[in-house]
């Protein structure tokens, strides 16, 4: 937890709200102030998009060209897009494109000279290398993208874009006037002879109370006042709007609706718009044209004019209108002409006629977008996407939210930002079509390497392979669990249960979690299918389920690490091979499963499995399934779910290889997925080559801790003698089994030196009804 000592009470109040919002451990303050300094930055200043967690892993503790920053984000009209995917991906679809790159470094305490200079070095280091590599003033010098940022000017040159503004941010705890004046002027000098290179550097000092106001910014409804050319005029009451009107706007006005601070363009006031920008169109040149020649005054009577749907309007002093929370729903294409064209000397004086129509009423509004956009060119699909599958998912989420039957309460965000000002909701619980859009087509669709770029640009490219994301025919379960599965697998991350260097490979252990829950279920049926409402609810319960869900998630990084070797790069996540390598591992294991479930082992559980030996000792003891079922034990150390238990005792002695288990666990810590080991009576040579085994793979850097616990034969409990049996530990939890006899219930029970040394909570159980009795303790060391 957050240290109140470390900063004052309102300052630790706002780190607090920020990590729970999104989910983040607070265990870090120091990460959790560099967290909240890149989203306040780049939620404040410059994205007009949701900035999901996802969105935020990809921004921190980034390392490009060897050097590391806090923050790093390159946005391109308004869009985080830190990917080379993604960046050609937005260049190939869009004429014109207004590109930035942000830097961002915070420190909570003791900015010194040394930290600073160490950034500027960075900066330095990395644009050295990219500049050199690209002649910024000639297209044909364009080479071969290695990282985001040689992509970029790689792009912005040979599509003759405007190369990106560079603004570079300092974040500290507490920072004089004098120290804000004296890091703007080192940052500013750091470029002096390659302005060039750059269409605007900017450079930024804040402390703490400054970006506590950024945050505080990102939680209120965009609202903007604009004053029409003439007096506005309201049209006739109408059910289920408030108020209406249709005025007349310059586009010096209008520019206060349309452009950022920053200077970009919003994308997010046109997501109710279904006809995103269409780029080189013969309606947008002509468009273009028109304003070129300089003909402005013409423009108002060749345009259609543009829709807006506001939730509030007010009418302020002057004549003046107040739009809160404002979409437009018609005038794509020529609000991003208009913006292309924004530098031409007089285009301030052009004319808009605008319709602004302010409703709360979510079938009003559609009825509004479908009736302005099928009096011109749009796809049918576009509208029934709009109208139908959109809004059902979003019901749909809405409805699992009501009904509380023990699943995840998530929300579907069909307009950019719809949740932001809503406190109740937490952020981290948010899914963005750009996540379903990804979730839904690595883990239904089997296309993980396909979910890198730009989100519209991997529409069109699974809609090309047969493969489409958004239909009208598909049933909306599979979209709810696709969002379910995106945000538990986002908690483990934010939690840092799952290492960071798998977020590379998110949307592949997302696919991965599917064929791995598949195995104790069945195929998943077609999506079309109503087979695919049960299949789903298998899903969901076994992804509610914090137990079940590690396990498969663990399982799936388990298989993962089997087919990836070395650094995990873009170009790993984006090769078609390396899912296919997936699946068949996957394959393989569920046909282990098949051959132990034929040995009469009723689960792929090892605590079954002894239950079962224990119980019928005497007739396995020399038929060939137990034989079986002993290399089946062996063989399931090597795909452990995330829990090894090495079992030694009278019943397994005979037949037992414990070479082999040994073997097969210690190839599973080369692999570094489990942290402890413990075990019961093995004799003392296998001990002795087990330990040290385990202080081998420590000393070589392995993340293994080995704690041996000596547990007497027989522990008197509540004065009955009772004999140890087994106990296994997988790092956070304990499970000890003691027998009193062969034939009666069993007592689960803490061994009382581990219970003074490291358990939070003991709760002691005993069966007296012959049952079985699952207890697991909880630990913290």
């Amino acid at each position: 937890m957050i240290k109140e000592n470390d900063m004052n009470r309102h300052q630790l109040m706002n780190i607090e709200e920020f990590c729970n919002t999104f989910g983040y451990s607070q265990e870090d303050l120091n990460y959790s102030y560099k967290l909240l300094a890149n989203f306040s930055i780049l939620a404040n200043s410059y994205s007009h998009d949701t900035i999901t967690c996802d969105v935020q892993d990809s921004i921190a503790n980034c390392n490009i060209n060897g050097a590391s920053f806090d923050g790093f984000a390159i946005l391109l009209d308004g869009q985080i897009l830190n990917s080379v995917k993604a960046i050609e991906d937005i260049f190939r679809v869009n004429d014109s494109v207004k590109s930035e790159i942000v830097i961002v470094k915070s420190v909570l305490k003791g900015l010194n000279n040394d930290i600073f200079k160490q950034y500027l070095s960075n900066i330095k280091q990395v644009f050295s290398v990219v500049l050199g590599e690209v002649d910024t003033s000639n297209c044909s010098s364009v080479v071969q993208s290695t990282d985001t940022i040689s992509c970029l000017y790689n792009q912005c040159v040979k599509t003759s874009n405007p190369l990106p503004d560079l603004n570079l941010y300092i974040v500290a705890d507490e920072l004089k006037a004098s120290d804000k004046k004296k890091i703007k002027e080192q940052l500013e000098s750091l470029f002096k002879s390659d302005k060039e290179s750059f269409s605007q550097i900017n450079s930024f000092a804040l402390d703490t109370a400054e970006l506590l106001t950024f945050y505080s910014r990102t939680k209120i409804r965009e609202s903007v006042e604009i004053e029409p050319y003439k007096t506005s005029i309201p049209l006739p009451s109408i059910h289920g709007i408030k108020d209406a009107l249709i005025t007349v706007v310059s586009f010096c006005e209008f520019k206060k609706l349309l452009i950022a601070d920053n200077g970009s363009i919003k994308t997010s006031i046109f997501h109710d718009n279904i006809r995103a920008f269409q780029g080189k169109t013969i309606v947008s040149k002509q468009m273009g044209e028109t304003l070129k020649q300089g003909k402005f005054d013409q423009f108002i009577a060749m345009n259609n004019g543009i829709t807006i749907i506001v939730s509030e309007l007010k009418h302020t002093q002057g004549g003046k209108l107040e739009l809160v929370d404002y979409q437009i729903v018609n005038g794509c294409q020529t609000c991003h002409v208009l913006y292309n064209n924004r530098d031409l000397d007089g285009i301030g004086d052009l004319l808009l006629l605008v319709k602004i129509i302010c409703s709360t009423d979510e079938n009003v509004r559609n009825s509004v977008i479908m009736g302005t956009n099928s009096q011109i060119e749009v796809k049918r699909e576009q509208l029934i996407a709009l109208t139908g599958l959109q809004e059902r998912i979003e019901d749909y989420y809405a409805k699992i939210r009501a009904n509380d039957n023990g699943l995840e309460p998530l929300y579907y965000e069909r307009r950019s930002k719809q949740y932001v000002t809503e406190t109740k909701v937490p952020q981290n619980k948010v899914i963005t079509i750009p996540i379903e859009i990804m979730s839904f087509g690595a883990i239904f669709l089997s296309s993980p390497h396909y979910v890198s770029g730009y989100y519209s640009q991997i529409i069109e490219n699974l809609k090309n392979k047969g493969r489409g994301i958004f239909s009208d025919a598909y049933r909306v379960d599979s979209y709810y669990t696709s969002g379910l599965m995106f945000y538990k697998l986002s908690q483990l991350f934010g939690r840092n249960q799952i290492p960071n260097r798998y977020k590379r490979l998110k949307y592949q252990i997302l696919y991965a979690s599917r064929l791995v829950a598949e195995i104790n279920y069945r195929e998943m049926p077609p999506l079309e299918s109503a087979e695919i409402e049960d299949y789903c609810e298998y899903l969901n319960k076994l992804f509610c389920n914090d137990v079940t869900c590690r396990k498969c998630f663990g399982t799936a990084i388990e298989i993962i690490d089997s087919v990836v070797s070395g650094t995990i790069t873009d170009s790993i996540a984006q090769n078609k091979e390396v899912t296919d390598n997936i699946a068949k591992k996957i394959k393989e294991l569920s046909e282990i499963k098949e051959r132990t479930s034929s040995a009469n082992v009723q689960e792929y559980k090892l605590q079954d499995f002894l239950r079962l030996l224990d119980s019928n000792k005497e007739s396995y003891f020399e038929t060939d399934s137990f034989k079986l079922a002993i290399d089946t034990l062996a063989k399931q150390v090597e795909y452990a779910e995330n829990e090894i238990v090495i079992v030694a005792g009278r019943i397994l002695n005979p037949y037992i290889n414990h070479s082999k288990i040994i073997h097969n666990i210690t190839n599973f810590l080369d692999k570094g997925k489990l942290t402890l080991v413990l075990y019961g009576s093995l004799n003392e040579l296998t001990k002795s080559s087990l330990l040290s085994r385990l202080a081998l793979l420590k000393t070589n850097g392995k993340n293994v801790v080995f704690k041996y616990l000596s547990i007497k034969p027989t522990i008197t409990y509540n004065n009955q003698k009772l004999n140890f049996n087994m106990y296994a530990f997988d790092g956070k939890s304990l499970r000890v089994e003691l027998q009193r006899s062969y034939n009666t219930g069993r007592v689960w029970l803490n061994s009382p030196d581990i219970v003074n040394k490291y358990v939070k909570e003991v709760n002691v159980c005993i069966d007296k009804n012959g049952e079985d009795i699952d207890i697991v303790r909880k630990f913290g060391y």
